[in-house]
């Protein structure tokens, strides 16, 4: 099972990567959901290894994380989370475009979650 530490280093690196695109980068707005979300997971994933339920908790797919989420953390986690997942996936899979507002709402989102969990 992957430790709180290894979490956090693949939180900021996927963050890093996000700013990148950010910064250098103009007409990938998919992947600026995409990198964020994976940010978000991570530090999903780092607050649910420090639960003291035996070892933590340590999701193997999306589904089981939202599941741990919503039984594990607040209520404004599960939304802010929800949403970063359901952009990441519509910007992966799905022919509707994500747009600048919707960036804007994921950074916003994104950040809320970061300020809760560490």
């Amino acid at each position: 099972m992957p430790s709180n530490k290894w979490h956090s280093s693949k939180c900021k690196h996927n963050l890093a990567a996000n700013q990148v695109i950010t910064q250098h980068s103009r007409g990938f707005l998919d992947w600026e959901a995409t990198t964020l979300f994976y940010s978000a997971l991570h530090l999903i994933d780092s607050k649910l290894a420090r639960i003291s339920l035996g070892g933590g908790v340590h999701p193997v797919n999306h589904s089981e994380r939202r599941k741990e989420v919503g039984q594990n953390l607040s209520i404004g986690v599960a939304k802010n989370y929800n949403a970063l997942y359901l952009l990441s996936r519509r910007a992966r899979y799905e022919q509707a475009k994500v747009s600048q507002v919707d960036i804007k709402d994921a950074q916003e989102r994104y950040k809320a979650l970061k300020t809760e969990l560490t």
